[in-house]
């Protein structure tokens, strides 16, 4: 097995340019069957695949660090960052590659879910980091924000953990505590979204939002307390006044998703909602205006939990969180080997016939 590090120049120059989302080739070895990743203390909350250049990106939670993978040929590459890999104030959650040229890494505020969300005062930063050049586009600081937004609401906001981008390249970062939607512009200029208000139960602020995602132009949020999604058209002047809700269609009882996320051979038609009991399956044909539940994907994660799903080549696999290790959920423990499952033919059971295209891209 290959092992390098490389140290990521962070704060490396943006071109603020949108590169075209790529109609993949199925150049990617196909990949299939449960597999294991090595790596100590790895704990993944989140990860994602480059289908472009065939490599797996799994986040460290505890570490912030991301470990690159060919998991075709084993090797291996550790993405850190300067000022928060190592630094035990920050969790790298969210991962997601754009389907065009970049990954993003969540890193949120550690004492926000380390307390529940009684301390919100802790730093958040979206990082954007391209895979051609291998370098950080950005490295955006919302703090500054969030103080603007206190200022002017009275509330905290923190606890980042999910990201999703629009078809123009605007990133919009997902605070759990309180409920904030910021987006950040190519050059990584944050600002302000939308936001709503806080429930504040006990001196702790309730989880509302802890994930999204996007296709062309819409924007797409699990309410978890209401039990809705929220839709938003990213090119509103007031997504405050124009955003849609709707609950689902069949709905399997009250749940959250720690992970919402769409698999590219389903045109966008099918979210996986990754949380304990597994991974739930919603459709919609109508770019979610609405939507349906069609059952629950089952995965043996021998022990842990299923916090994201994410489509590897062409399968679907589901990750194995394991938070009680160290007996608190929010410190690692000192496992090394982390089980991934591959649950497509359970999802293939569930979606209709038709709706999967086989395709890597959009």
């Amino acid at each position: 097995m290959y092992i390098s590090a490389i140290a990521i120049l962070a704060g490396a120059s943006a071109l603020g340019l949108v590169s075209p989302i790529v109609h993949a080739s199925k150049h990617c070895p196909p990949i299939t069957g449960d597999f294991n990743v090595t790596y100590f203390r790895l704990y993944t909350e989140n990860f994602d695949y480059d289908f472009i250049n065939c490599k797996a990106y799994f986040g460290s939670l505890f570490n912030s660090t991301v470990l690159r993978k060919d998991l075709g040929t084993g090797k291996e590459e550790v993405l850190t960052f300067p000022g928060i890999s190592g630094n035990d104030t920050f969790h790298l959650s969210g991962v997601l590659f754009n389907r065009r040229d970049a990954v993003y890494m969540a890193v949120g505020s550690a004492s926000a879910f380390k307390s529940g969300g009684v301390i919100l005062n802790g730093p958040n930063r979206l990082i954007k980091y391209n895979v051609f050049t291998n370098r950080v586009v950005y490295t955006a600081d919302v703090d500054p924000v969030l103080a603007q937004l206190k200022t002017l609401t009275g509330n905290s906001y923190n606890g980042f953990q999910d990201i999703a981008e629009d078809e123009n390249g605007n990133a919009y970062f997902i605070a759990t505590f309180g409920g904030a939607i910021l987006k950040v512009t190519p050059d990584g200029t944050p600002s302000t979204f939308f936001y709503t208000t806080p429930v504040i139960v006990n001196g702790s602020s309730q989880p509302i939002w802890s994930s999204v995602f996007a296709t062309r132009n819409v924007l797409v949020v699990w309410d978890a307390p209401i039990q809705k999604f929220l839709r938003f058209d990213t090119t509103s002047v007031d997504p405050g006044n124009t955003y849609t809700s709707f609950p689902l269609t069949n709905t399997p009882g009250r749940f959250d998703c720690d992970r919402l996320y769409l698999p590219m051979m389903f045109d966008d038609k099918i979210a996986l909602c990754s949380n304990g009991d597994g991974t739930y399956v919603f459709y919609s044909d109508d770019l979610w205006q609405s939507a349906k539940y069609l059952g629950l994907a089952d995965s043996t994660n021998t022990g842990g939990v299923p916090s994201a799903s994410a489509q590897m080549s062409n399968s679907i696999y589901t990750n194995s969180e394991f938070f009680s290790d160290s007996g608190s959920v929010n410190s690692p423990g000192n496992r090394s080997v982390f089980p991934f499952t591959d649950i497509t033919r359970e999802v293939l059971n569930i979606v209709p016939s038709g709706v999967v295209n086989g395709s890597y891209g959009d």
